[in-house]
């Protein structure tokens, strides 16, 4: 996934070549004006000071890249218990007697 989040610039492209347009629909608006408050923290200033590209860089690209890291290492962690149980399943040929033992004891202890 780090590997992903690198590719940002290709993946632009990519999107650039398929809709068209290699321009940020922010680029062409009007930015309105607003009153500003004291208590304006400074994650607005912070996304105001940069372009198009890397405000969709930062605030959406890197946010669906982590998620869907998060994601699949959830997946990957919940399935592991489920191919130590049955993985004997997918390799009847080349599993051992000791191995088919062992999974038989964890089934037992985890109690399915």
């Amino acid at each position: 996934m780090d590997e992903c989040q690198g590719r940002f610039y290709y993946y632009e492209l990519q999107a650039g070549d398929r809709c068209g347009s290699s321009t940020y629909k922010s680029e062409s608006q009007r930015v309105p004006k607003r009153k500003r408050y004291l208590t304006d923290g400074d994650d607005r200033d912070a996304v105001e000071g940069k372009s198009s590209h890397q405000t969709f860089k930062v605030t959406t690209f890197y946010v669906i890249t982590d998620q869907l890291k998060s994601a699949l290492e959830k997946r990957i962690e919940a399935y592991s218990l489920v191919l130590q149980i049955f993985g004997v399943l997918t390799k009847c040929e080349s599993t051992s007697d000791e191995d088919i033992d062992v999974a038989n004891a964890i089934t037992t202890l985890v109690g399915m």
